[in-house]
């Protein structure tokens, strides 16, 4: 019953990208994944598909355009919608509408714009300002890897609380129970740990707030928190992985450490790294490091063929389908490796104790 404008699947960074995470499914199905979780029957809403939505913006946003009986855009107001808006990086970030009838660019253009209430509440992250909103009425369209990024890392929470509790009141104590039952204790960290166990968990290994996937292997001395992990995902011995969103078949090798990124299928990956995004097969080795914000000026990222602001002016790298970097090397925040490029230290010496400090990449 709701109406879906197409989308060709492109993001810039990452090209085709519907393959990518978006929180236990994918971004090509994530728009239509959250339509059926929303149970509508009514007609009138637009939605672009490759959006990111929690389920409940639909909703809201359906009894408003019924009430007010006109055709209407929606955008999401709070801290929320600051963040969705530094997230457009420059573009109107509009993609939900109420419209009744025939669905025209026209209409689509004038329609009058009406702000929801965001529904949030803000938690102190480690991230930015230190306040990023939990809400379920995130509407994010996704063209960029940045706000494929930030799309995840907004529902990342309400993801979470889905997949690990449930939205029923009643249904969510009673796992929280369980939850606390399994981890020894109902401290919110031992509920956490019980509801984030798996037979491919070893025991010495720290699981928090975490979905794991059927086949997802966690090694012994891994730290694992608030991530959601997709099937067949291993985390190798003393990893470090903390928000970060990991697609299906992803290897986080020994002693990598990443926060708040995410991983595409089949990634390999060894290094550090923070707000880093790295498409299906990319690969990073230990020993190199994707930088997220510069040391006297806000990150910008490549738009089209020119450069904006990122989001809270952080932005780690993004990796292209296939690309792969070596060990020993730095990549400045805000830079995108382009599918199938390969980034390797320069093997040149520029004396016998000195390293050049230039690095090199090619694309195969």
């Amino acid at each position: 019953m709701v109406t879906l404008l197409p989308w060709d699947g492109q993001v810039e960074g990452l090209s085709d990208a519907a393959c990518m995470p978006v929180w236990t499914s994918t971004l090509g199905g994530a728009t239509s994944g959250a339509i059926a979780a929303a149970g509508l029957r009514r007609p009138g809403l637009v939605v672009r598909d490759g959006t990111l939505l929690g389920p409940d913006v639909l909703v809201a946003a359906l009894n408003e355009g019924e009430s007010r009986g006109e055709d209407c855009s929606f955008r999401v107001g709070g801290r929320l919608g600051e963040l969705i808006h530094e997230a457009a990086l420059g573009e109107d970030p509009t993609a939900l509408w109420f419209i009744r009838g025939d669905v025209t660019a026209e209409r689509l253009e004038a329609a009058t714009p009406v702000t929801l209430d965001p529904n949030e509440r803000l938690l102190d992250v480690p991230l930015g300002d230190g306040r990023l909103p939990l809400s379920d009425r995130l509407v994010l369209r996704v063209d960029h890897h940045v706000q494929l990024l930030w799309g995840n890392l907004l529902g990342l929470g309400s993801s979470l609380w889905r997949s690990l509790l449930h939205k029923n009141p009643a249904l969510a104590s009673l796992r929280m129970m369980w939850g606390g039952l399994l981890g020894g204790g109902f401290s919110g960290a031992r509920v956490a740990r019980g509801l984030s166990l798996g037979p491919g968990v070893h025991r010495n290994a720290t699981v928090e707030a975490t979905f794991l996937g059927e086949g997802v292997v966690v090694e012994a001395g891994a730290v694992v928190r608030g991530c959601i992990l997709g099937e067949g995902v291993r985390v190798e011995a003393n990893a470090v992985l903390e928000g970060a969103i990991v697609g299906p078949g992803a290897v986080v090798q020994r002693q990598a450490m990443l926060r708040f990124g995410v991983l595409g299928p089949d990634v390999m990956f060894g290094g550090t790294a923070q707000l880093a995004v790295l498409g299906r097969g990319a690969s990073i080795k230990l020993g190199s490091y994707l930088m997220d914000q510069g040391f006297d000026q806000d990150v910008r990222v490549p738009v089209g063929d020119g450069f904006v602001r990122a989001p809270l002016g952080l932005a780690g790298v993004c990796m292209g389908e296939g690309s792969r970097i070596g060990s020993g090397v730095w990549v400045a925040p805000g830079r995108v490796i382009p599918p199938n490029g390969v980034v390797v230290a320069d093997a040149i010496m520029r004396s016998f104790d000195r390293p050049s400090p230039y690095r090199s990449w090619s694309e195969e």
